[in-house]
């Protein structure tokens, strides 16, 4: 009896934990459409998550993160530093394309070992 007892109690909170939600580093990719946030942890932009936006910060629980080594795509103009609410590694380039509150686009050298990244609790 206590032997079935402890093997259900295992199954429950198996499946608790297994069906429940998770977090998931945004290291190489992360934007926001509508309240869902897309978040990749590999370069391959396959591997993209679903997560709930509102769930997603920096280590300093903001919800940008900040790139130095930043060019305006327009024109060019830089280098200037940017508080990234969008970002996505470009394996090409070897550079970040980065998206600021004012929805203007940067192209950044940063690389994802080196750079802080943004974390989503609820994916």
């Amino acid at each position: 009896m206590f032997l079935q007892k402890s093997l259900l109690t295992i199954v429950v909170l198996f499946s608790t934990f297994g069906l429940g939600t998770f977090a998931k580093s945004c290291r190489y990719f992360f934007s926001q459409q509508n309240g869902q946030a897309m978040c990749g942890d590999t370069e391959s932009l396959k591997s993209q998550t679903g997560c709930t936006y509102k769930t997603c910060h920096n280590p300093h629980g903001l919800q940008f993160v900040k790139m130095t080594d930043c060019y305006w795509v327009k024109d060019n103009s830089g280098p200037s530093k940017q508080d990234c609410s969008y970002y996505e590694w470009d394996s090409n380039t070897k550079a970040y394309t980065c998206t600021n509150p004012g929805f203007n686009q940067y192209n950044c050298k940063q690389y994802p070992a080196s750079q802080e990244f943004i974390t989503c609790t609820k994916c």
